[in-house]
């Protein structure tokens, strides 16, 4: 139980602070766009 959190801890980047905090990192027009395709999938999950 403790292993797992530690190697991800170690393997994973640093991840540097955002300026805006976290609404910043949310609302880039990259992740909106990825966003928007992942809920257009789920409202259309039978086709």
């Amino acid at each position: 139980m403790i292993f797992t959190p530690y190697m991800g801890v170690k393997l994973l980047p640093a991840i540097l602070p955002v300026e805006g905090g976290h609404a910043a990192i949310y609302q880039t027009p990259r992740y909106n766009q990825v966003r928007g395709i992942i809920a257009w999938a789920v409202r259309r999950k039978k086709l």
